[in-house]
């Protein structure tokens, strides 16, 4: 009997011994950036993966007032920094996180507000991604994440544990440590750098390969290849998840500026050229139905910007098909704008001028009930000379 004790005590002793070492380890090489101290530095670069549970542990260590909230397009756009931000609404945070849906963004900003109160979200939105159909390749787990009334203490221990003694972090600090001089983001969430082009994927390539898969894995996702807005009951989970994030900004105060993405004019042919043009004008309909009406208090006002269309940026001459270096000024490739492009979507939401940088009056109109039809009216005039100057691209 005694030595089956003294037995077990050696095995728990052993057990206690390697959870500790796992844990200095990991607690010495933070792989999730939580356990720093000294002065905040937005723009240290740091290692990043696994990004959507990196950016909900740091937002705790962060105590972001401002959150950037989308998919890639704005992890890789938009700086947090920008200055046209409110002084008095910081530190902001860029929580883009690549893939993720209303759905995703309103359990980050929940998540956020939770643990610090959020005081302005600019949330940038897809039209494919509100397709039933389409289920992004995501980790995005919100059992991880705090909602309105849950626990901060039971929250941060659950933390604690995953940052601490799981073998997903002790595999994230080996390879932190394996990444000198390769970090792409920044503390505050924003990307430092994107694209390095290789002779085996050129930028001219990668523009056409990420055109076909708009078409072929976002608006008709496999494996039933189709697109539809609505569900048999006539509802959709993003436009209802949309309606609960626009609840949650009246509520708790939160001046929520809403955007869609400046997608560029070839992925918007291909969406009239499959047949969805109509289905494109209602969405952006229904999203002014819903920021208009679910604004309950009249000083609180959700802002809703639409940045797509035929303009001096979206129209810009993609890149050839030979190019072996970039041309284009505005755009990594089809999908992905620059933080050139992005400076000034920011510039138009945040209403900020600079004089290196004019933005034209119709690259990002503010919509509402009363000048939308009006704006679906002259995107159409603009498409249809896009189309003109740009017959060959059908083929």
């Amino acid at each position: 009997m005694k030595e089956s004790v003294r037995y077990l005590k050696y095995i728990f002793g052993i057990v206690i011994f390697v959870l500790l070492s796992i844990g200095t380890f990991n607690w010495f090489i933070d792989p999730f950036e939580i356990y720093w101290t000294g002065e905040y530095k937005p723009h240290r670069k740091i290692f990043m993966k696994k990004v959507w549970i990196f950016k909900a542990m740091n937002v705790r260590k962060i105590a972001p007032r401002s959150l950037i909230l989308g998919s890639s397009r704005s992890m890789i756009g938009l700086e947090a920094e920008h200055p046209g931000g409110d002084p008095s609404v910081s530190p902001r945070y860029n929580f883009g996180v690549p893939a993720s849906n209303l759905y995703e963004m309103l359990s980050y900003l929940e998540h956020s507000n939770e643990l610090n109160p959020i005081k302005q979200a600019i949330v940038g939105i897809d039209f494919f991604s509100f397709n039933t159909f389409y289920q992004a390749n995501s980790e995005f787990n919100d059992s991880f994440l705090l909602t309105e009334g849950d626990s901060q203490l039971l929250s941060h221990f659950r933390e604690t544990m995953i940052a601490l003694f799981t073998l997903t972090s002790f595999d994230l600090s080996k390879k932190k440590m394996r990444s000198r001089g390769e970090e792409m983001h920044y503390l505050n969430g924003s990307l430092a750098s994107f694209y390095k082009f290789t002779k085996k994927n050129p930028p001219g390539k990668l523009f056409v390969h990420n055109q076909n898969h708009y078409l072929e894995f976002m608006l008709y996702p496999p494996p039933r290849y189709h697109f539809c807005l609505y569900d048999q009951n006539g509802e959709n989970p993003q436009m209802r998840a949309l309606r609960k994030l626009v609840n949650l900004a009246n509520r708790k105060n939160i001046d929520l500026r809403i955007f869609i993405h400046p997608i560029h004019a070839s992925l918007q042919q291909i969406i009239k050229y499959a047949g969805l043009w109509p289905e494109f004008e209602d969405w952006k309909k229904r999203l002014v139905q819903i920021t208009s009406k679910q604004t309950l208090d009249q000083a609180q006002k959700i802002q809703l910007w639409d940045f797509s269309g035929y303009n001096i940026f979206t129209t810009e001459e993609k890149t050839p098909l030979e190019a072996l270096v970039p041309t284009m000024k505005w755009y990594w490739e089809a999908m992905h704008y620059n933080n050139k492009l992005g400076d000034r979507v920011l510039d138009r939401i945040y209403n900020y001028k600079h004089d290196s940088r004019m933005t034209p009056d119709d690259f990002g109109i503010l919509l509402n009930k009363n000048n939308i039809d009006g704006h679906l009216k002259r995107v159409r005039k603009r498409q249809m000379e896009y189309g003109l100057s740009h017959a060959k691209e059908k083929d």
